[in-house]
């Protein structure tokens, strides 16, 4: 899949993060797309007291809690969904994602479970395997999440012109390189055109991405076709 033909007040964008790609960016220097994609930015407390502090390097959970103490993330606890009155919806949440995902992906089951009980636009998350957080999201026509991989929001940050053509792609190596599991970058950037453009799986995309484009004014075909051309210079140099 290659170029193609032709083409546009912000809504408020709520998010909620799983433990990988927090432990991503900030590895790779590139958490301040997080704070310069969304208005507001909430993690459930498990991820950061426990699969962080297991998982993270020290440089980046200190880094995290920085930004924590400089409000960037809104740390939701137990008692704040008490004293919210969802605790049952998101404890239902809990254990009925718990029947779908593996035990392993219990930080995602949290962060599923978070955005759906307070209603947050987005998830963004690494967990990208079939039939896993972002894949079952994805394929739910029923859900309001919206799942966003790293090299998804790194393409929402291109159409906005926060990022270049060239940073995208410099941004996708950085984050690719930590991965148990490196992506291709052609494949990622298929996938995202054919997820939100070409033929997207549910009319909820469809519909949220053309809204999205219009809001910030983003001319998607001028923008897609702009990275393939960087995509294909930048291959030909390294020939």
């Amino acid at each position: 899949m290659g170029k193609r033909g032709a083409c546009a007040e912000e809504s408020m964008m709520k998010a909620t993060l799983d433990t990988n790609v927090i432990i991503h960016l900030y590895d790779a220097g590139l958490e301040g797309v997080l704070y310069s994609s969304f208005d507001e930015i909430y993690v459930y407390e498990y991820i950061i007291e426990t699969e962080l502090e297991n998982h993270g390097s020290a440089k980046t959970i200190e880094a995290v809690r920085k930004d924590i103490a400089n409000g960037k993330i809104v740390i939701i606890t137990k008692s704040d969904l008490l004293e919210k009155g969802v605790w049952n919806i998101f404890n239902d949440s809990v254990r009925e994602n718990r029947l779908v995902y593996e035990p392993g992906d219990l930080g995602e089951i949290y962060a599923i479970a978070l955005a759906k009980t307070l209603g947050l636009m987005v998830l963004v998350t690494d967990d990208i395997k079939q039939y896993g957080p972002h894949y079952s999201l994805m394929h739910d026509v029923y859900v309001e999440v919206i799942p966003l991989a790293f090299y998804e929001l790194f393409f929402l940050n291109f159409l906005e012109e926060k990022i270049t053509a060239i940073e995208y792609i410099l941004y996708f190596e950085k984050v690719n390189s930590l991965l148990e599991r490196p992506q291709r970058l052609r494949r990622c950037v298929n996938n995202f055109d054919t997820r939100f453009w070409e033929d997207p799986i549910s009319n909820r995309e469809r519909l949220w991405f053309r809204d999205w484009c219009s809001e910030v004014g983003a001319c998607y075909e001028d923008k897609y076709n702009d990275l393939w051309d960087a995509i294909e210079a930048e291959e030909s140099a390294s020939i």
